[in-house]
């Protein structure tokens, strides 16, 4: 895998959607990590800086209990996840069943979740395109 291709796919992916997220973080579906585009550390008020490896973690976990639940519920497979909290919203991409994208609109929130949604499924083949070096 390129991983400068899949990061320059990443950036793209971002500013073509509605809205951009502060930072995305990349990683396979055992939660290890490939790219991490912006940056969050200045973002917690906690004296420790966050590591790629504690988000990937948090990431890896979420979208873990989300595709037990709909696997269970036999809602079919998870094709994103989208969390709303009171300081901003995170998405989680799951690509293929293979890769997870994590997305914050920390402090910023979306305007539209419908617009986010619909930026979602028109822009991210040229992540999958880096990822299968098609």
């Amino acid at each position: 895998m390129d991983v400068k291709k899949v990061t320059q796919a990443v950036e793209k992916f971002g500013a073509l959607l509605p809205e951009k997220p502060v930072w995305m973080l990349l990683m396979n579906r055992e939660g290890d990590v490939i790219t991490q585009v912006g940056k969050y550390e200045h973002l917690f008020h906690s004296e420790t800086m966050l590591e790629d490896g504690s988000a990937a973690a948090w990431i890896q976990s979420h979208s873990t209990s989300e595709i037990d639940l709909l696997d269970h519920l036999d809602h079919g497979n998870l094709q994103y996840s989208i969390s709303v909290g009171t300081e901003g919203v995170f998405v989680i991409l799951h690509i293929h069943g293979d890769y997870l994208l994590g997305m914050s609109y920390h402090s910023i929130g979306v305007k539209s979740l419908d617009a986010l949604a619909d930026g979602i499924v028109l822009h991210f083949r040229e992540i999958l395109d880096a990822l299968f070096d098609v």
